[in-house]
């Protein structure tokens, strides 16, 4: 009985033998290490060597680089088990010199001795070569990517990366060597706490335009970009891959960051006049109950006087700091109610000074805006500051806050009875340089537009003459940012 199953066992190893060696398609067998350990004839004919010539070559010398560099991180994987067998079309270098392409077929196996991996070659360099445009068409678009000024990376329809340019290794400091073959879930490079949501965008196919964040190179630096992604198809309409593309708008957001801090400086200039009115107004107070303090016996209610108009110089002086300072972006759960509460404070005096009167209206229940505060007050306080400088003669601001259901965000409305804005103006307004006022600048509601869109949000002004104007800010509760 043992006799037979041991003669059994050997025809069945040398029926496979016969099998692996003359099967129509090319065969390859590997080791764990990579190391090729036999061919069949048919992959022999397909690159034009001997199965000798082949064992002490190795793969990589019958590839083309870049594409051993796929094969050889796909085959990790599968080594590894992260994937039980992977499919791809690469270009093999023949022993006389020229390409012939190949559809590989790759899977692990397992027996008594040890694991190795089988690999099919079906030999389709003649569909390559039928139509002469698809290869032009694809060197196009190699050298395309290849000498774009933007760093991009490319992956595949897993989403593991198969191709980064030059200007990627040259902006970013990684070599090809060790980008290929990573997923981009593993892809480390960005520095926003919000990368997630972005890379499932991106892996789901869904096209990405204008993604501003803040990346990080291999040394450590920071780079801000905007990223651009989108599928790659097939004839059929199918996605065989991903494209993501960065372009460095560092210079940009320092120009954006250099108007803004100007803005507020010209801001907090303008309000020196109506601050100093009204931190005299506080300190009078203070002199004169000192005063009565030392003849008289209600010096209580006197110091709780005191103490509240210290108070009010302390808000006023801090609220005009931080339009002053430079300050890093601090995104961070903000109650938009208490943030105009503050800004409608701090313009009081000046309202009072030009007889406005201004009147806030909120819903009871309203999200918390993810935002800089701080730049959402410089908004508030230009937009206000406009309606009272469109009312020189008095009148009356009514400002609105309410839930947003498009945005699951805040929709606020700035309401003046000025003079309004007249159709051939409104659609200026925005422009660099461009004011309806004799000593503006043009910069505040343009800087303004760019805090609100730099949040996710939207800016609509609509204005008539002499019946008065309406900014209405659309803010979601997250912002990309």
């Amino acid at each position: 009985m043992t006799e037979t199953y041991l003669e059994l066992l050997a025809m069945d190893k040398e029926l496979l033998f016969e099998a692996f060696t003359h099967a129509p398609l090319g065969m390859v067998l590997l080791g764990i290490n990579g190391k090729i350990v036999q061919t069949n004839s048919s992959f022999c004919h397909f690159t034009g060597y001997s199965n000798e010539e082949i064992v002490q070559l190795g793969l990589r010398c019958l590839l083309y680089e870049e594409d051993y560099v796929t094969i050889d991180s796909n085959y990790r994987m599968l080594v590894a088990g992260e994937v039980d067998s992977f499919q791809v079309e690469k270009r093999f270098v023949h022993k006389k010199g020229h390409v012939v392409w190949g559809s590989i077929n790759a899977h692990k196996v397992s027996t008594s001795q040890a694991d190795y991996i089988i690999g099919q070659v079906v030999d389709i360099t003649s569909s390559k070569q039928m139509d002469p445009q698809v290869e032009t068409n694809h060197s196009q678009l190699e050298s395309f990517i290849d000498n774009h000024l933007d760093p991009i990376l490319i992956f595949d329809e897993k989403g593991v990366l198969t191709k980064a340019n030059t200007k990627f290794e040259e902006e970013f400091g990684w070599n090809l060597q060790e980008l290929i073959g990573i997923r981009m879930r593993d892809v480390r490079f960005f520095a926003d706490e919000e990368e997630e949501p972005l890379k499932e965008k991106v892996l789901r196919g869904e096209c990405v335009e204008g993604y501003e964040t803040t990346v990080k190179k291999k040394n450590g630096m920071t780079m801000d970009v905007m990223i651009t992604s989108f599928p790659i198809k097939d004839h059929q309409g199918g996605k065989n891959g991903l494209v993501v593309s960065f372009r460095d708008i560092t210079v940009r957001k320092q120009a954006e960051e250099l108007m803004i801090q100007s803005e507020k400086l010209s801001i907090a200039g303008q309000l020196s006049a109506a601050i100093a009115h009204e931190i005299r107004n506080p300190i009078t107070a203070i002199k004169g109950f000192l005063k009565l303090l030392q003849n008289s016996n209600e010096k209580q209610l006197y110091y709780e006087i005191v103490e509240s108009e210290i108070a009010r110089i302390e808000l006023i002086l801090s609220e005009l700091l931080s339009l002053a300072k430079p300050q890093k972006n601090n995104f961070k759960e903000t109650d938009l109610r208490l943030t105009l509460k503050q800004c409608i404070s701090l313009l009081d005096a000046e309202a009072n000074m030009k007889s406005v009167q201004v009147d806030l209206k909120h819903e009871s229940l309203l999200p918390m805006i993810h935002c800089d505060e701080n730049q959402i007050k410089q908004v508030f306080i230009n937009f206000m500051k406009n309606s009272f400088d469109a009312m020189p003669n008095g009148g009356s601001l009514h400002i609105e806050m309410e839930n947003c259901m498009r945005t699951s965000g805040i929709t606020i409305r700035f309401k003046d009875t000025g003079c309004g804005i007249p159709k051939e103006i409104l659609s200026k307004i925005g422009q660099p340089f461009y004011t309806t006022k004799e000593t503006g600048t043009g910069l505040g509601f343009m800087v303004s537009k760019n805090i609100i869109e730099g949040h996710s949000g939207t800016v609509h002004i609509s204005s008539e003459v002499n019946i008065g104007t309406t900014i209405e800010i659309v803010l979601p509760s997250f912002s990309n940012k």
